[in-house]
């Protein structure tokens, strides 16, 4: 694997922009991804999208490996690097919606990427943006029952609207007009629990419902899920950082 993806990489180095298919460039792009290389499928996908403004599957993966480059850089605490590219992987994930509206991938993406943009944006933005979060991944889970992706959104919006405070609500409610309404803790839990069941080997799902049952005093329930997340296989490129997460947390469950 690893000889082939270092031929890929060179093949996508020489190549100009315009020699690159999208055909090619998807079969290059999701080998990286396959790889947890999302730095070369990020390559992939934009030289490819230059040309080429119509291929559905094409942009909602770019929006993906773009978001992936936003978290790294958030990871490693870039803030300006981060806010472009999130606010890159936001772009295309709306063009990708406009190119196939019923495309379940794109509705996902789209949710997971306005959610990484509010963290930049002031008061009502953020508020505006929370609820075309979750507008967004309810569409993705009605054209794809099976998204854990969606299921992962929603319960980590459920959980960050229902913690604010009364002080935050009513500042909220006076200043915008108010959060979005019917987030709870009870539903935090239930779409994470769901994420697990549908992926129960990818930590993330699991950290974030250790989160949440940490921040229920559940520390039994919490603690069944860090230990699961430290034990998880690799399925993304940011696993360890997960697993640090999860072993950070594990000290508050004893």
């Amino acid at each position: 694997m690893r000889t082939i993806l270092c031929a890929l990489a060179s093949l996508l180095i020489a190549l100009p922009a315009a020699a690159q298919p999208t055909a090619v460039a998807l079969e290059q792009g999701r080998a990286f991804e396959q790889a947890f290389d999302y730095q070369h499928a990020y390559s992939a996908y934009r030289a490819a999208a230059r040309a080429d403004t119509t291929s559905y599957e094409l942009w909602w993966r770019l929006a993906k490996v773009a978001g992936d480059r936003g978290q790294r850089f958030a990871f490693d605490e870039k803030k300006p690097e981060a806010e472009a590219a999130y606010r890159e992987a936001l772009a295309a994930s709306r063009r990708a919606v406009r190119l196939n509206p019923t495309g379940w991938e794109g509705h996902s993406g789209l949710a997971a990427n306005i959610g990484r943009m509010a963290l930049f944006e002031g008061g009502k933005a953020k508020i505006e943006m929370s609820r075309e979060v979750k507008a967004e991944a309810e569409r993705a889970l009605a054209l794809n029952p099976k998204d854990d992706r969606a299921m992962h959104v929603l319960g980590r919006w459920n959980r960050e609207i229902a913690r604010l405070n009364v002080f935050e609500k009513t500042a909220a409610k006076v200043a915008f007009g108010g959060v979005p309404e019917g987030a709870s803790m009870n539903d935090a839990v239930t779409w994470l629990e769901k994420a697990v069941a549908a992926d129960p080997d990818y930590a993330n799902h699991r950290l974030e419902l250790g989160r949440t049952y940490l921040a229920l005093g559940l520390k039994d329930k919490a603690r069944e899920q860090l230990e699961a997340a430290i034990k998880c296989p690799q399925k993304s490129a940011f696993d360890d950082e997960y697993r640090s997460d999860a072993q950070i947390l594990l000290r508050k469950t004893h």
